[in-house]
């Protein structure tokens, strides 16, 4: 990977093997090299036949690059059975060696074929070891090469070769500029013919403009995106090549593909006019380094990095719910049982003004032109069902977020028990229906010559721990049975015997022991 300053460039070859004359097919190799005997990277692709890469620093020049012929073969690989017959073991195609590091005991055969070789080379040889390797090699073959240019005047190439070799078993040519080229391998009456093109790739640099904190300019940043804007002194051109094809002359255009990444994810490159930008749709809640690459096919990388100093509004609410609580009679009270008071803690940043709607009906606002926001907010609900309540929040520039949190209000309920035992022991010590979101509540009971003992009436149960067993809060009761008779009314305004004096439903027995 390259350092952002750095100014880079590439070379690719591609290589297009076609056929001599009318029919003769292609069995030849073209490779290529950096001018220090290393091997660059190859790409196979279906419409041509091999593309290399040159990446180097400084970028290769004119006396760097070479291209050298070499024929292609079959090798073909063959084990000896235990019947005396040669079994195919394993076959290399458009190769010019091959090597197998596994092979086992036994008695081995390869042979070479290429369009030169008029009957092909055998070798025989025997492995006296498990997990051994061989090696075997296209020896060379001596021909008469032939180098042509391609003239882009006439769309062809030209008819007479620049560089002749007689009697060689392989050509290679340096020096060679941006173009065409052709080799001619002629080997008796056989022949082959390959075509490779050159293009000397300018290299690109990614340089993104900043101000002078290094970071994006305020007139870049909106409320939905970001626009990443490229120094126009250092706008991307795509490398663009031209090239025919060597059998119908069929003109073809090539482009360095790019693909360009924010910190590690996709983006585009768009443009406006003359300015090229990336532009990143949903800006984070916090300051953020965004590091860019731009990388082409070739595996050439630059990179710039710069600063995001966020305006976008964030809506965070800290939900503070009833707990459960210990009762008198040794029961845990339900935390969403109405009324349910919640407080609503406001933890957003870059915010100015709020607005709460608490699923109710019921809003608040908060900053801008109404008083500022405490630090938390208070609200009662007391309708049994599930609420969404939602903090909308804007900043100076209008931009806008918003967050919500569930509240759940639980169904009325009322169900009665009909045995306790008020004697100290913290276990059922006293009558006390079970009961959910209660809005109004009376109970009066009764000994069986119907004298009353106890009344309570009231509108919340949470503050009402139950009959003691105590005569009007006097002496204890005697055990026994006795006679209630109760009225109550939900927050969802169910109906418990209330209107309906005379629902048997809530007129019962309790039975007190000691």
């Amino acid at each position: 990977m390259l350092g952002k300053s750095w100014f880079s460039r590439s070379c690719c070859i591609f290589a297009l093997m076609i056929g001599c004359c009318l029919t003769v097919p292609v069995h030849g190799q073209l490779t290529a090299r950096y001018s220090d005997g290393k091997v660059p990277t190859m790409y196979n692709y279906p419409h041509r036949d091999t593309i290399f890469i040159f990446n180097q620093q400084p970028a290769p020049k004119k006396g760097d690059l070479s291209l050298q012929y070499r024929p292609a073969s079959t090798i073909m690989w063959e084990k000896e059975a235990p019947s005396g017959e040669w079994v195919h073991y394993k076959t290399f195609t458009n190769v010019t060696q091959s090597r197998i590091d596994t092979l086992s005991e036994g008695n081995y055969r390869t042979s070479i074929s290429n369009i030169l070789l008029t009957t092909p080379d055998t070798e025989d040889f025997t492995i006296t070891e498990p997990n051994s390797s061989h090696v075997v090699t296209v020896a060379d073959t001596v021909s008469n090469y032939e180098w042509y240019r391609f003239d882009y005047a006439t769309a062809k190439f030209e008819t007479t070769a620049f560089a002749t070799f007689s009697g060689v078993n392989s050509s290679e040519m340096s020096n060679l500029d941006e173009g065409g080229y052709m080799v001619k391998v002629i080997t008796g009456d056989k022949r082959d013919s390959l075509v490779a093109w050159i293009c000397m790739n300018p290299g690109f640099e990614l340089k993104l403009q900043k101000d002078n904190n290094g970071a994006v300019y305020f007139s870049d940043k909106f409320c939905d995106r970001i626009d990443f804007r490229i120094d126009a002194s250092h706008p991307f051109v795509l490398l663009t090549f031209t090239h025919y094809n060597p059998v119908s002359g069929a003109k073809s255009l090539w482009e360095n593909d790019m693909t360009f990444t924010a910190n590690g994810n996709y983006v585009f490159i768009g443009k406006h006019g003359n300015q090229q930008f990336f532009r990143i749709y949903k800006p984070p809640y916090e300051d953020t380094k965004y590091t860019f690459s731009a990388k082409d096919q070739f595996g050439m990388e630059q990179q710039d990095e710069i600063m995001y100093e966020t305006i976008i509004p964030h809506s965070v609410i800290t939900l503070h719910l009833p707990e459960a609580k210990l009762l008198a009679d040794g029961t845990n009270s339900n935390p969403n049982s109405a009324p349910v008071d919640v407080r609503f803690e406001n933890k957003s940043t870059n915010a100015t003004e709020y607005v709460w709607r608490f699923g109710d009906g019921d809003s608040l606002r908060f900053g801008g032109d109404f008083p500022p926001h405490p630090d938390t907010v208070l609200h009662i609900y007391t309708i049994p069902k599930d609420y969404s309540a939602v903090l909308l929040v804007t900043n100076e520039y209008q931009c806008k977020d918003s967050s919500s949190v569930k509240i759940k209000v639980d169904p009325s309920k009322l169900d009665v028990g009909n045995v306790f035992s008020p004697n100290g022991d913290n276990i059922n010590d006293y009558f006390k229906p079970d009961n959910t979101s209660i809005r109004q509540f009376e109970i009066s009971i009764y000994t069986r010559a119907g004298k009353r003992v106890y009344q309570y009436k009231g509108g919340d149960l949470r503050y009402w721990n139950g009959w003691d067993g105590r005569i009007n809060g006097g002496k204890e009761a005697a055990e026994g049975v006795y006679y209630y008779v109760l009225r109550a009314i939900g927050w969802d305004n169910l109906d418990y015997g209330w209107k309906d004096k005379k629902n048997e439903t809530y007129r019962s027995y309790v039975y007190l022991y000691r």
